[in-house]
């Protein structure tokens, strides 16, 4: 099934497409026509249950008689790059309209909402607090390069080599990144890493 709303495109995997996705329909069937859809449906491979539905229990026919997850997949697709309004689209429009029935049907149902925006923003916020970190942990190697190539007789230090060397590796790590640049590939908090 795909929508199209507003920009993005809208993939969805779900069981509820043996219904069309029409709480009317599914709504007047009782729970025996119910599993009849699904039992045909999982018999003639138009669906994966196991990757829609949880908790599953099979009678000794091996229909399906109830189950006690069930698993909604939406998957966003943007062209030409478009990865900022992505993911404003996710965090406004989806993670809204699912934490809003999350509340409406917290009484009736346990209910999670899950996104990518989650586990990016997430990831982002982890390797925003090591970069300091890994900034002291820089200056300690650069300060033991300096102490063990130093020597009390100018003429014979290596210490100048020392910065040489962490100079140059600072320069490699500029071309790269200018060349990652050029081609368009992402700056990410991981870029730094």
């Amino acid at each position: 099934v795909k929508y199209v709303v507003d920009g993005p495109c809208v993939d969805s995997v779900s069981i509820l497409a043996l219904w069309n996705y029409d709480a009317s329909v599914l709504s007047a069937q009782t729970q025996a026509q119910i599993l009849q859809t699904v039992n045909d449906a999982a018999n003639a491979n138009l669906i994966i249950l196991d990757a829609v539905l949880g908790g599953l229990k099979r009678d000794s026919n091996n229909d399906i008689v109830s189950a006690i997850a069930l698993q909604v997949i939406m998957s966003l697709h943007v062209m030409d790059g478009k990865d900022d309004e992505l993911m404003a689209f996710e965090k406004d429009v989806f993670m809204a309209k699912c934490n809003e029935a999350v509340v409406q049907h917290s009484s009736s149902y346990n209910m999670y909402c899950n996104s990518f925006r989650s586990y990016s923003d997430e990831s982002d916020r982890a390797i925003e607090a090591d970069q300091s970190l890994m900034m002291f942990a820089m200056l300690i190697m650069i300060a033991y390069v300096a102490f063990v190539l130093k020597r009390k007789d100018m003429v014979e230090s290596k210490m100048l080599l020392g910065l040489l060397i962490v100079v140059n590796v600072g320069l490699s790590l500029g071309v790269a990144f200018g060349i990652c640049g050029f081609l368009g590939l992402p700056f990410t908090q991981m870029s730094m890493m």
